[in-house]
């Protein structure tokens, strides 16, 4: 089959192409839909959510639009818009499974989980087929210790896609979670073979083969780790701990201070460095380590233990009375703690005390032969030889295991980072940079609930809303906790009962329904809001929080009318400006949004937020010059705002002005070295430049900032595929689907990457997992038929292709090599007229324009 030119999939290629399309065929419903996929490929939401609503004005009633709209929106965080269209999706077309299954997702991501399994159930009721909804429907099973069920939907998705690495990775966290090693081990392998750059499955086949005693094994995975990540503190770590057990301590040291120089408030690693400075004999550097230790982790008991041990070298008897007493508050079944408090009454000479601890060890741990012997020992000092006797002979039966200080300390710490714990600890590193991030703190919560942490889980969803009042999930979830935690509002019922006391004050039922809303209580805020404005129609700030309130339950339309009573009311009321231009935003209602922040901008010309608002309405209109004025404007009164230059960026770069665009984003990495989309512009724009190394380095550094941002990897993928570097794309692009199951592209162009690479088998399963994810992509249908044709399966290849001129009317790739598939068919005359289609298409000075002229040649 010709492959001179190919159907591209580079993002940028894609983007012009259809936004040809779209200036040829302004009302071409495709064109925009095309458009819109085209720019959710280049990781740009907002200019993907625009062309989705223009394709939606053109045809309300395709659920596929609402769907994928709904995907940009989620990833733009705007939830509750993400929930409407999927909910519209799902009206449009109640049988579309991939809507239920994206509605699921999102109930899944919210806490949600009882909403979500019941959208994954109807999805796969749907759709028997539907590999994404058994994955994460397993997820949930699993998070809520369901581990049998877990296996059995894992199994199912994995029936499916027998290639789905994630899944087998699931699949592989539920074995260990039931300590079965052998079939964790069994799956963590099937998923490296998959994709050998997963990181994740490496440091889980290293924690299983340590957690069996294999070393020598479980270093070698922890090797491969780092070869990947040489920033990962948690291989450092691990790394030390085998290196500890092998009582190689010059290199458990150099991996612990590996682990700290990458993350200081990693707690176990200072236990480490303070175990092995302990086992050197340098107590006092061991004390430091593991009283930092204990700031950084406060309830881990283990680190008590260890403190007290410290102590008791070093003299401080009454502080290492005071650790273990914490290390036993902490844990009361801690053997080792009663016998470590009982030696240190012993040495204080406190007998009793001694033998009373030490027989509380002996309850907990009958076997352990030293707890006897000692008690042996304190009887015969007490002259009890009779006692001192049958405690000794009962030490000689029983064998004699007992293990050092250093062994006690590679079992797993109270406090040792699971998966959860991990997320909870980069999210609260990432919080500390950008602590005004409401999306980062939404998130803290959700690991929080799902950890069972429920008040910390409540101060961060309280933290979230106050930083983004537009977030119905934050006020979902600080409700149900704080039912489940039987707080009572005190404040909320002494405003109510002044409400009910007194029913025609104005402000009563203002203050009771602000109240109410500030409590996340919606449904009763609207109802005494609207009381207050009944009895004051122009109290304007009632007006200003009941379209905040509508704006919740998703009113959309009755937001926007309070909102414009109150602007009528107060034209100086920013926060409704605001509210009322996000939402003419979010709507497409550009020219409505426009209006109504500029006229916030004059009379607030320094407020940031205003600029930054009215920047992205102007930039949707496409009034790039007055958009980059406001950038501009930005940056000028907050020089420190990495968003500014973000979007400013990515104006001259829209304006094809890369020089500019460059020197933007490198002024805003200046201000912001850590903001990984600064770093994801920057290598687009090289890439533009034709910088390719430059390009690929910045890209690099974007996923290292951003390890979960799966666009900037299927960026580097790009990249990687551009250069001819085949097996660094398909490690890319892997990575991009573990993070991005939906992700169409990444599978379609790994199916590309094994097509180019001549293995048909994997680029064909690779090619059909992303039409199972949407059936009616282009680019996975012109693959397919590709594949198929140079398979001999010539039926297969005919259907797919169709498929792609049902869609792209001008794709002369596709009518010619449709041509050829009829050839071989036999089918002349529809073989004749494609290859007419694609002469008449092609570009003047390709080879398809040649090869189809002389194909129309031979037929006449």
């Amino acid at each position: 089959m010709a492959k001179g030119d190919l159907y591209k999939l580079d993002p940028q290629a894609l983007i012009d192409e259809n936004l040809k399309s779209v200036r040829n065929n302004p009302n071409d419903f495709f064109a925009y839909y095309n458009l819109g996929k085209a720019y959710q490929l280049s990781g740009l939401q907002e200019e993907a959510a625009g062309a989705f609503l223009k394709a939606i004005a053109i045809n309300p009633n395709d659920a596929y639009a609402h769907n994928f709209l709904g995907l940009a929106f989620k990833n733009l965080s705007r939830y509750e818009e993400s929930l409407a269209e999927f909910k519209k999706a799902i009206v449009l077309n109640p049988n579309y499974s991939y809507a239920h299954s994206n509605l699921g997702a999102l109930y899944r991501e919210k806490g949600m989980f009882d909403e979500a399994i019941i959208r994954f159930k109807r999805a796969l009721a749907i759709d028997p087929q539907n590999a994404y909804a058994y994955a994460n429907l397993g997820l949930i099973l699993y998070r809520k210790g369901l581990y049998s069920e877990a296996r059995q939907s894992f199994h199912r998705a994995l029936e499916v896609i027998p290639s789905y690495a994630y899944v087998h990775y699931l699949l592989a966290k539920v074995y260990l979670a039931q300590d079965d090693f052998a079939n964790a081990i069994n799956q963590f392998r099937k998923t490296i073979f998959i994709n050998e750059d997963d990181l994740y499955a490496h440091h889980y086949l290293a924690i299983t083969l340590l957690k069996q005693g294999a070393l020598d094994e479980a270093l070698k995975e922890y090797e491969n780790v780092v070869a990947l990540d040489p920033n990962f503190a948690f291989a450092h770590y691990y790394i030390g701990v085998i290196f500890l057990k092998k009582r190689e301590l010059d290199k458990a040291k150099s991996e612990f201070a590996r682990a700290v120089g990458v993350l200081p408030n990693q707690p176990e690693a200072q236990v480490g460095l303070g175990l092995v400075c302990y086992a050197e004999g340098q107590y006092g550097t061991a004390l430091r380590h593991l009283q930092e230790a204990a700031k950084l982790a406060p309830e881990g008991e283990k680190i008590y233990y260890y403190l007290a041990m410290t102590f008791h070298k070093l003299g401080q008897f009454e502080n290492a009375e005071k650790a273990f007493d914490r290390a036993l508050e902490l844990d009361g079944r801690d053997d080792r703690a009663f016998f470590g408090l009982g030696i240190l009454h012993l040495d204080r000479g406190h007998l009793d005390k001694a033998q009373t601890s030490i027989k509380q060890a002996l309850a907990l741990n009958p076997d352990r032969s030293k707890y006897h012997k000692k008690l042996g020992d304190i009887h015969d000092l007490k002259g009890l030889q009779r006692e001192a006797v049958e405690y000794w002979e009962a030490a000689k039966q029983l064998p004699d295991k007992d293990e050092d200080f250093l062994d006690i300390y590679v079992r797993p710490l109270k406090f040792k980072l699971d998966e959860l714990e991990e997320t909870i600890l980069f999210l609260t590193n990432q919080i500390k940079a950008n602590p005004n991030d409401a999306a980062l703190r939404y998130n803290l919560a959700c690991n929080y609930k799902h950890k069972g942490m429920m008040e910390a889980a409540l101060e961060e969803f309280k933290a979230a809303y106050r930083l983004n009042p537009y977030d119905s999930f934050s006020l979902y979830n600080i409700e149900e906790i704080s039912k489940k935690l039987g707080l009572v509002n005190e404040e909320l019922e002494k405003y109510r009962r002044k409400a009910v006391a007194t029913p025609t004050d104005v402000q009563a039922h203002f203050e009771y329904g602000k109240a109410l809303y500030s409590a996340g209580k919606i449904d009763e805020a609207i109802s005494e809001l609207a009381a207050t404005v009944a009895i004051s129609p122009k109290h304007a700030f009632a007006h200003f929080l009941l379209g905040e309130a509508h704006r919740h339950r998703g009113e959309t339309d009755k937001a926007i009318t309070h909102w414009k009573e109150n602007l009528q009311i107060d034209v100086k009321n920013l926060n409704a400006s605001l509210s009322l231009g996000k939402i003419y935003l979010d709507r497409g209602m550009l020219e409505e949004g426009e209006g109504v922040l500029k006229q916030a901008a004059s009379i607030y010309p320094e407020n940031t937020v205003v600029h930054l608002f009215l920047g992205r309405v102007l930039r949707n209109l496409g009034k790039l010059d007055e958009a980059k004025v406001h950038w501009a404007k930005v940056i000028a009164l907050n020089p420190q705002c990495a968003e500014g230059y973000l979007n400013l960026g990515i104006i001259f770069r829209t304006k094809k002005q890369l020089e500019d665009a460059r020197k933007t984003l490198l002024s805003g990495i200046d201000v912001a070295k850590d903001n990984g989309l600064l770093y994801y512009y920057l290598g687009r724009i090289l890439k533009e430049e034709g910088k390719i190394k430059e390009a690929i380095e910045a890209l690099r550094k974007a996923v290292e900032l951003n390890p979960h941002d799966a666009f900037a990897v299927y960026s580097l993928g790009i990249l990687f595929k551009q250069e001819g570097q085949a097996h660094s794309a398909i490690s890319a692009f892997r990575r991009a689907i573990m993070l991005e199951p939906q992700d169409v592209y990444a599978r379609c162009n790994l199916g590309v990457v094994f097509y180019e690479m001549n293995e048909l088998k994997r680029a064909l399963d690779t090619l059909q997992e992303a039409l199972v994810i949407d059936p009616d992509d282009a680019a996975a249908n012109y693959y397919s038929g590709m594949v198929y044709y140079d398979m001999g399966q010539t039926d297969q290849a005919i259907f797919h292709l169709r498929k792609v001129i049902t869609q792209r009317a001008n794709d002369a790739g596709a009518y010619y090599n449709l041509a050829l598939a009829y050839e071989d068919k036999k089918m002349k005359e529809e073989a004749r007229m494609c290859f007419q289609r694609a002469y008449e298409l092609a570009d003047p000075k390709s080879s398809i324009k040649r090869f189809a002229k002389e194909a129309v040649d031979r037929y006449h």
